[in-house]
């Protein structure tokens, strides 16, 4: 940019309806999207000379970054102290170091190269559930002497193409927690647990799932409607086969032999069910497909009742039904990258990309909805792991819940 427009920017931003009208824009989104009452991390990637920064501050611990020294030092005369000389190309923090990562009017400039590449960038030091909000200018044509002025390299234009799903726009409706928030309840309740980063997260819960540990997964916004689709789950490894009663009466507290349905990787959906289509939802029924499937022997096929019901279908038992069907969902990484990172880890550990997927509730209960809900239905059940945000606990080294005989009578059985 221009030196002499860092000059301009500073003298105007407060009162300029350009930059005021942006700052308000940003301040409803994040009152629409991220929780009040928590004080969040937050980075201005691209934070100029700091307008936005003491604005951002009333929700939380603003960190601006920015790759000029002059408009740095702008900032600082607002009073800012938490800044960083960097680029958004290669941010100097570490994973999921940010609730909140805010680029308003940066990824444009001649200065950003790879743009996609920052994009990976502001993903990566944003936590699991967390946000992340862009401003970018529209349209070539509508360019001018102000762009010139700015360095502007790109200006952006939504391709226009026929959508082939609702891109599960009607799925994860319901409400996200930061890992503040989280923290508070975990501590309220005396709870021990490990704070890790996104990648230290997901390769320890793809292993403990491979050990055949029962795992609860609470991660991102909540979904809407009956289904837990990978942000409100209990999670198991498919190819054990006591896993389905274990699941069944250690954790939903139900009938051993009732059901439970796979989450599979997209990609490798056909490899594992005669199906070949989309099914995020988990509606669609399908076989498994005969190479994974266990032909029974002739003294399973005189068993009766519950102990024939018990004999493994396929490699993949604890999600396949005495048809050898599974009510299928497939995982998205554009839709739930979080979920099917953990997927892919687990498929690379053990050969295997299906998971059981079962909702994060007990018999009779609603789906849990909140960290207070995820610990409390944690604590009650025999799940061995809780996966909550960006912290993971082990049920071993839990404090017991106290005054909570009674629980089960607070639910009318299904």
């Amino acid at each position: 940019m221009d030196p002499g427009e860092y000059d301009r920017v500073f003298r105007l931003e407060s009162r300029h309806f350009w930059y005021r009208g942006l700052h308000a824009l940003l301040l409803r989104s994040l009152e629409r999207y991220a929780p009040t009452g928590v004080v969040l991390r937050i980075l201005d990637a691209g934070c100029g000379t700091g307008g936005l920064m003491g604005r951002l501050g009333r929700r939380g611990a603003v960190t601006g970054l920015d790759l000029s020294p002059r408009a740095l030092s702008y900032a600082a005369a607002r009073g800012e102290r938490q800044l960083v000389r960097g680029s958004v190309g290669q941010l100097p923090f570490r994973e999921a170091s940010f609730d909140l990562v805010v680029s308003a009017d940066v990824l444009y400039h001649r200065a950003v190269v790879d743009d996609e590449g920052a994009l990976a960038e502001l993903r990566r030091v944003c936590r699991p559930g967390g946000f992340v909000f862009l401003n970018l200018p529209a349209h070539a044509w509508l360019a001018g002497d102000h762009d010139r002025a700015i360095h502007t390299a790109r200006r952006y234009a939504a391709r226009r193409h026929r959508s082939e799903g609702d891109g599960m726009q009607g799925s994860y409706l319901g409400p996200g927690f930061a890992d503040a928030e989280i923290a508070r309840v975990l501590a309220s309740a005396g709870a021990v647990a490990e704070r890790l980063v996104e990648g230290e997260l997901l390769e320890r819960a793809a292993r403990l799932l491979a050990e055949e540990k029962v795992v609860g997964w609470f991660q991102g916004r909540m979904e809407f409607g009956p289904r837990a689709l990978g942000n409100r789950s209990i999670l198991g490894d498919p190819r054990s086969p006591r896993m389905q009663s274990v699941m069944n009466l250690k954790i939903k507290f139900r009938e051993s032999f009732r059901p439970f349905a796979p989450s599979v990787l997209r990609e490798q959906v056909a490899e594992w069910f005669e199906l070949d289509v989309d099914s995020p939802y988990m509606l669609l029924v399908a076989p498994v497909r005969e190479r994974w499937r266990i032909a029974m022997r002739e003294d399973e096929q005189r068993l009766f009742g519950i102990e024939k019901l018990n004999v493994p279908r396929s490699t993949i038992p604890a999600v396949t039904h005495v048809d050898y069907s599974a009510r299928i969902q497939t995982v998205h990484a554009e839709t739930n990258p979080l979920y099917h990172a953990l997927l892919s880890r687990f498929h690379a550990l053990t050969g295997c990309p299906v998971l059981v997927n079962t909702s994060f509730n007990v018999r009779g209960e609603p789906i849990v909805c909140t960290p207070a809900d995820a610990y409390r239905c944690f604590m009650r059940t025999e799940m061995d792991h809780l996966a909550v945000g960006s912290f993971l606990l082990d049920k071993s080294r839990q404090p017991a819940l106290t005054d909570d005989a009674d629980w089960r009578r607070e639910f009318a059985l299904d």
